[in-house]
């Protein structure tokens, strides 16, 4: 099941084919906020042309879906073995931002390790694949509201999961770059437990990892049972992309 994303995740920018939009708010709040997910048809033109859509209620309005606007997420139901468990297992989520009328997206979950789509209800391209075989671990704004950090965790034998922080500019809808200004190690997709991120200024997030020279499992084992409060600070610097 997860061959296909491992391919498809090296596009990050999941775009749409054509003018119609990918997510969009239907005119009724749902009936039942507490309803599963389902997916709905409709006839487009001609009776052979018939349109899906994965139906969202949330607490105060509804989501759906353009299963034709976003390959993957269609590619995935296609290779599922049951279509209606695999919707019923995905999760949306509206995330508070100041200008921008965002998602995300929780879908093909597998040993508590999901995928992770984030829409914007108000852009030309509206969805970016986030992550993949991860936990969504947390969401912050930067000061000025414009851009959103989002930290992922994968899970497995050691004490603490590795981690990787994603950031997306909600003004330009682009994903952005970070670079390490205090060492030329490699700490993000997933190379290295991250103790604590934050951000800085609208420019810079600071994190902590553990005071050890390599992410062994060794190493991490021995520190989590002996030296926790020794850590190391990185300065990550939020770059646009060129």
């Amino acid at each position: 099941m997860k061959k296909w994303i491992a391919m498809l995740s090296f596009y990050i920018l999941v775009a749409c084919t054509n003018n119609e939009p990918a997510i969009v708010k239907t005119e009724s709040p749902p009936d039942d906020s507490s309803r599963e997910p389902e997916l709905v048809e409709e006839v487009s033109g001609s009776e052979d042309d018939v349109e899906e859509f994965i139906e969202f209620p949330l607490h105060d309005e509804q989501i759906r879906i353009n299963l034709e606007m976003v390959p993957i997420l269609d590619a995935y139901l296609l290779a599922a073995k049951d279509r209606q468990k695999a919707i019923e297992g995905m999760k949306i989520e509206r995330i508070q931002a100041e200008n921008a009328s965002i998602y995300l997206l929780e879908f093909s979950c597998q040993n508590e390790r999901c995928s992770y789509l984030l829409f914007n209800r108000d852009a030309a391209d509206q969805a970016f694949l986030l992550a993949d075989l991860a936990d969504a671990a947390d969401m912050i704004p930067s000061p000025d509201q414009t851009k959103m950090l989002f930290l992922f965790d994968r899970k497995g034998s050691l004490p603490l999961p590795f981690t990787n922080i994603v950031i997306i500019d909600l003004e330009k809808w682009d994903h952005l770059t970070l670079v390490n200004e205090t060492t030329d190690d490699a700490v993000l997709n997933f190379t290295w437990p991250l103790i604590s991120v934050n951000w800085i200024d609208n420019e810079s997030i600071a994190a902590e990892k553990p005071a050890v020279l390599e992410p062994t499992d060794e190493a991490i084992h021995e520190w989590y049972q002996a030296n926790q409060s020794l850590t190391t600070s990185i300065i990550l610097h939020v770059s646009e992309n060129n």
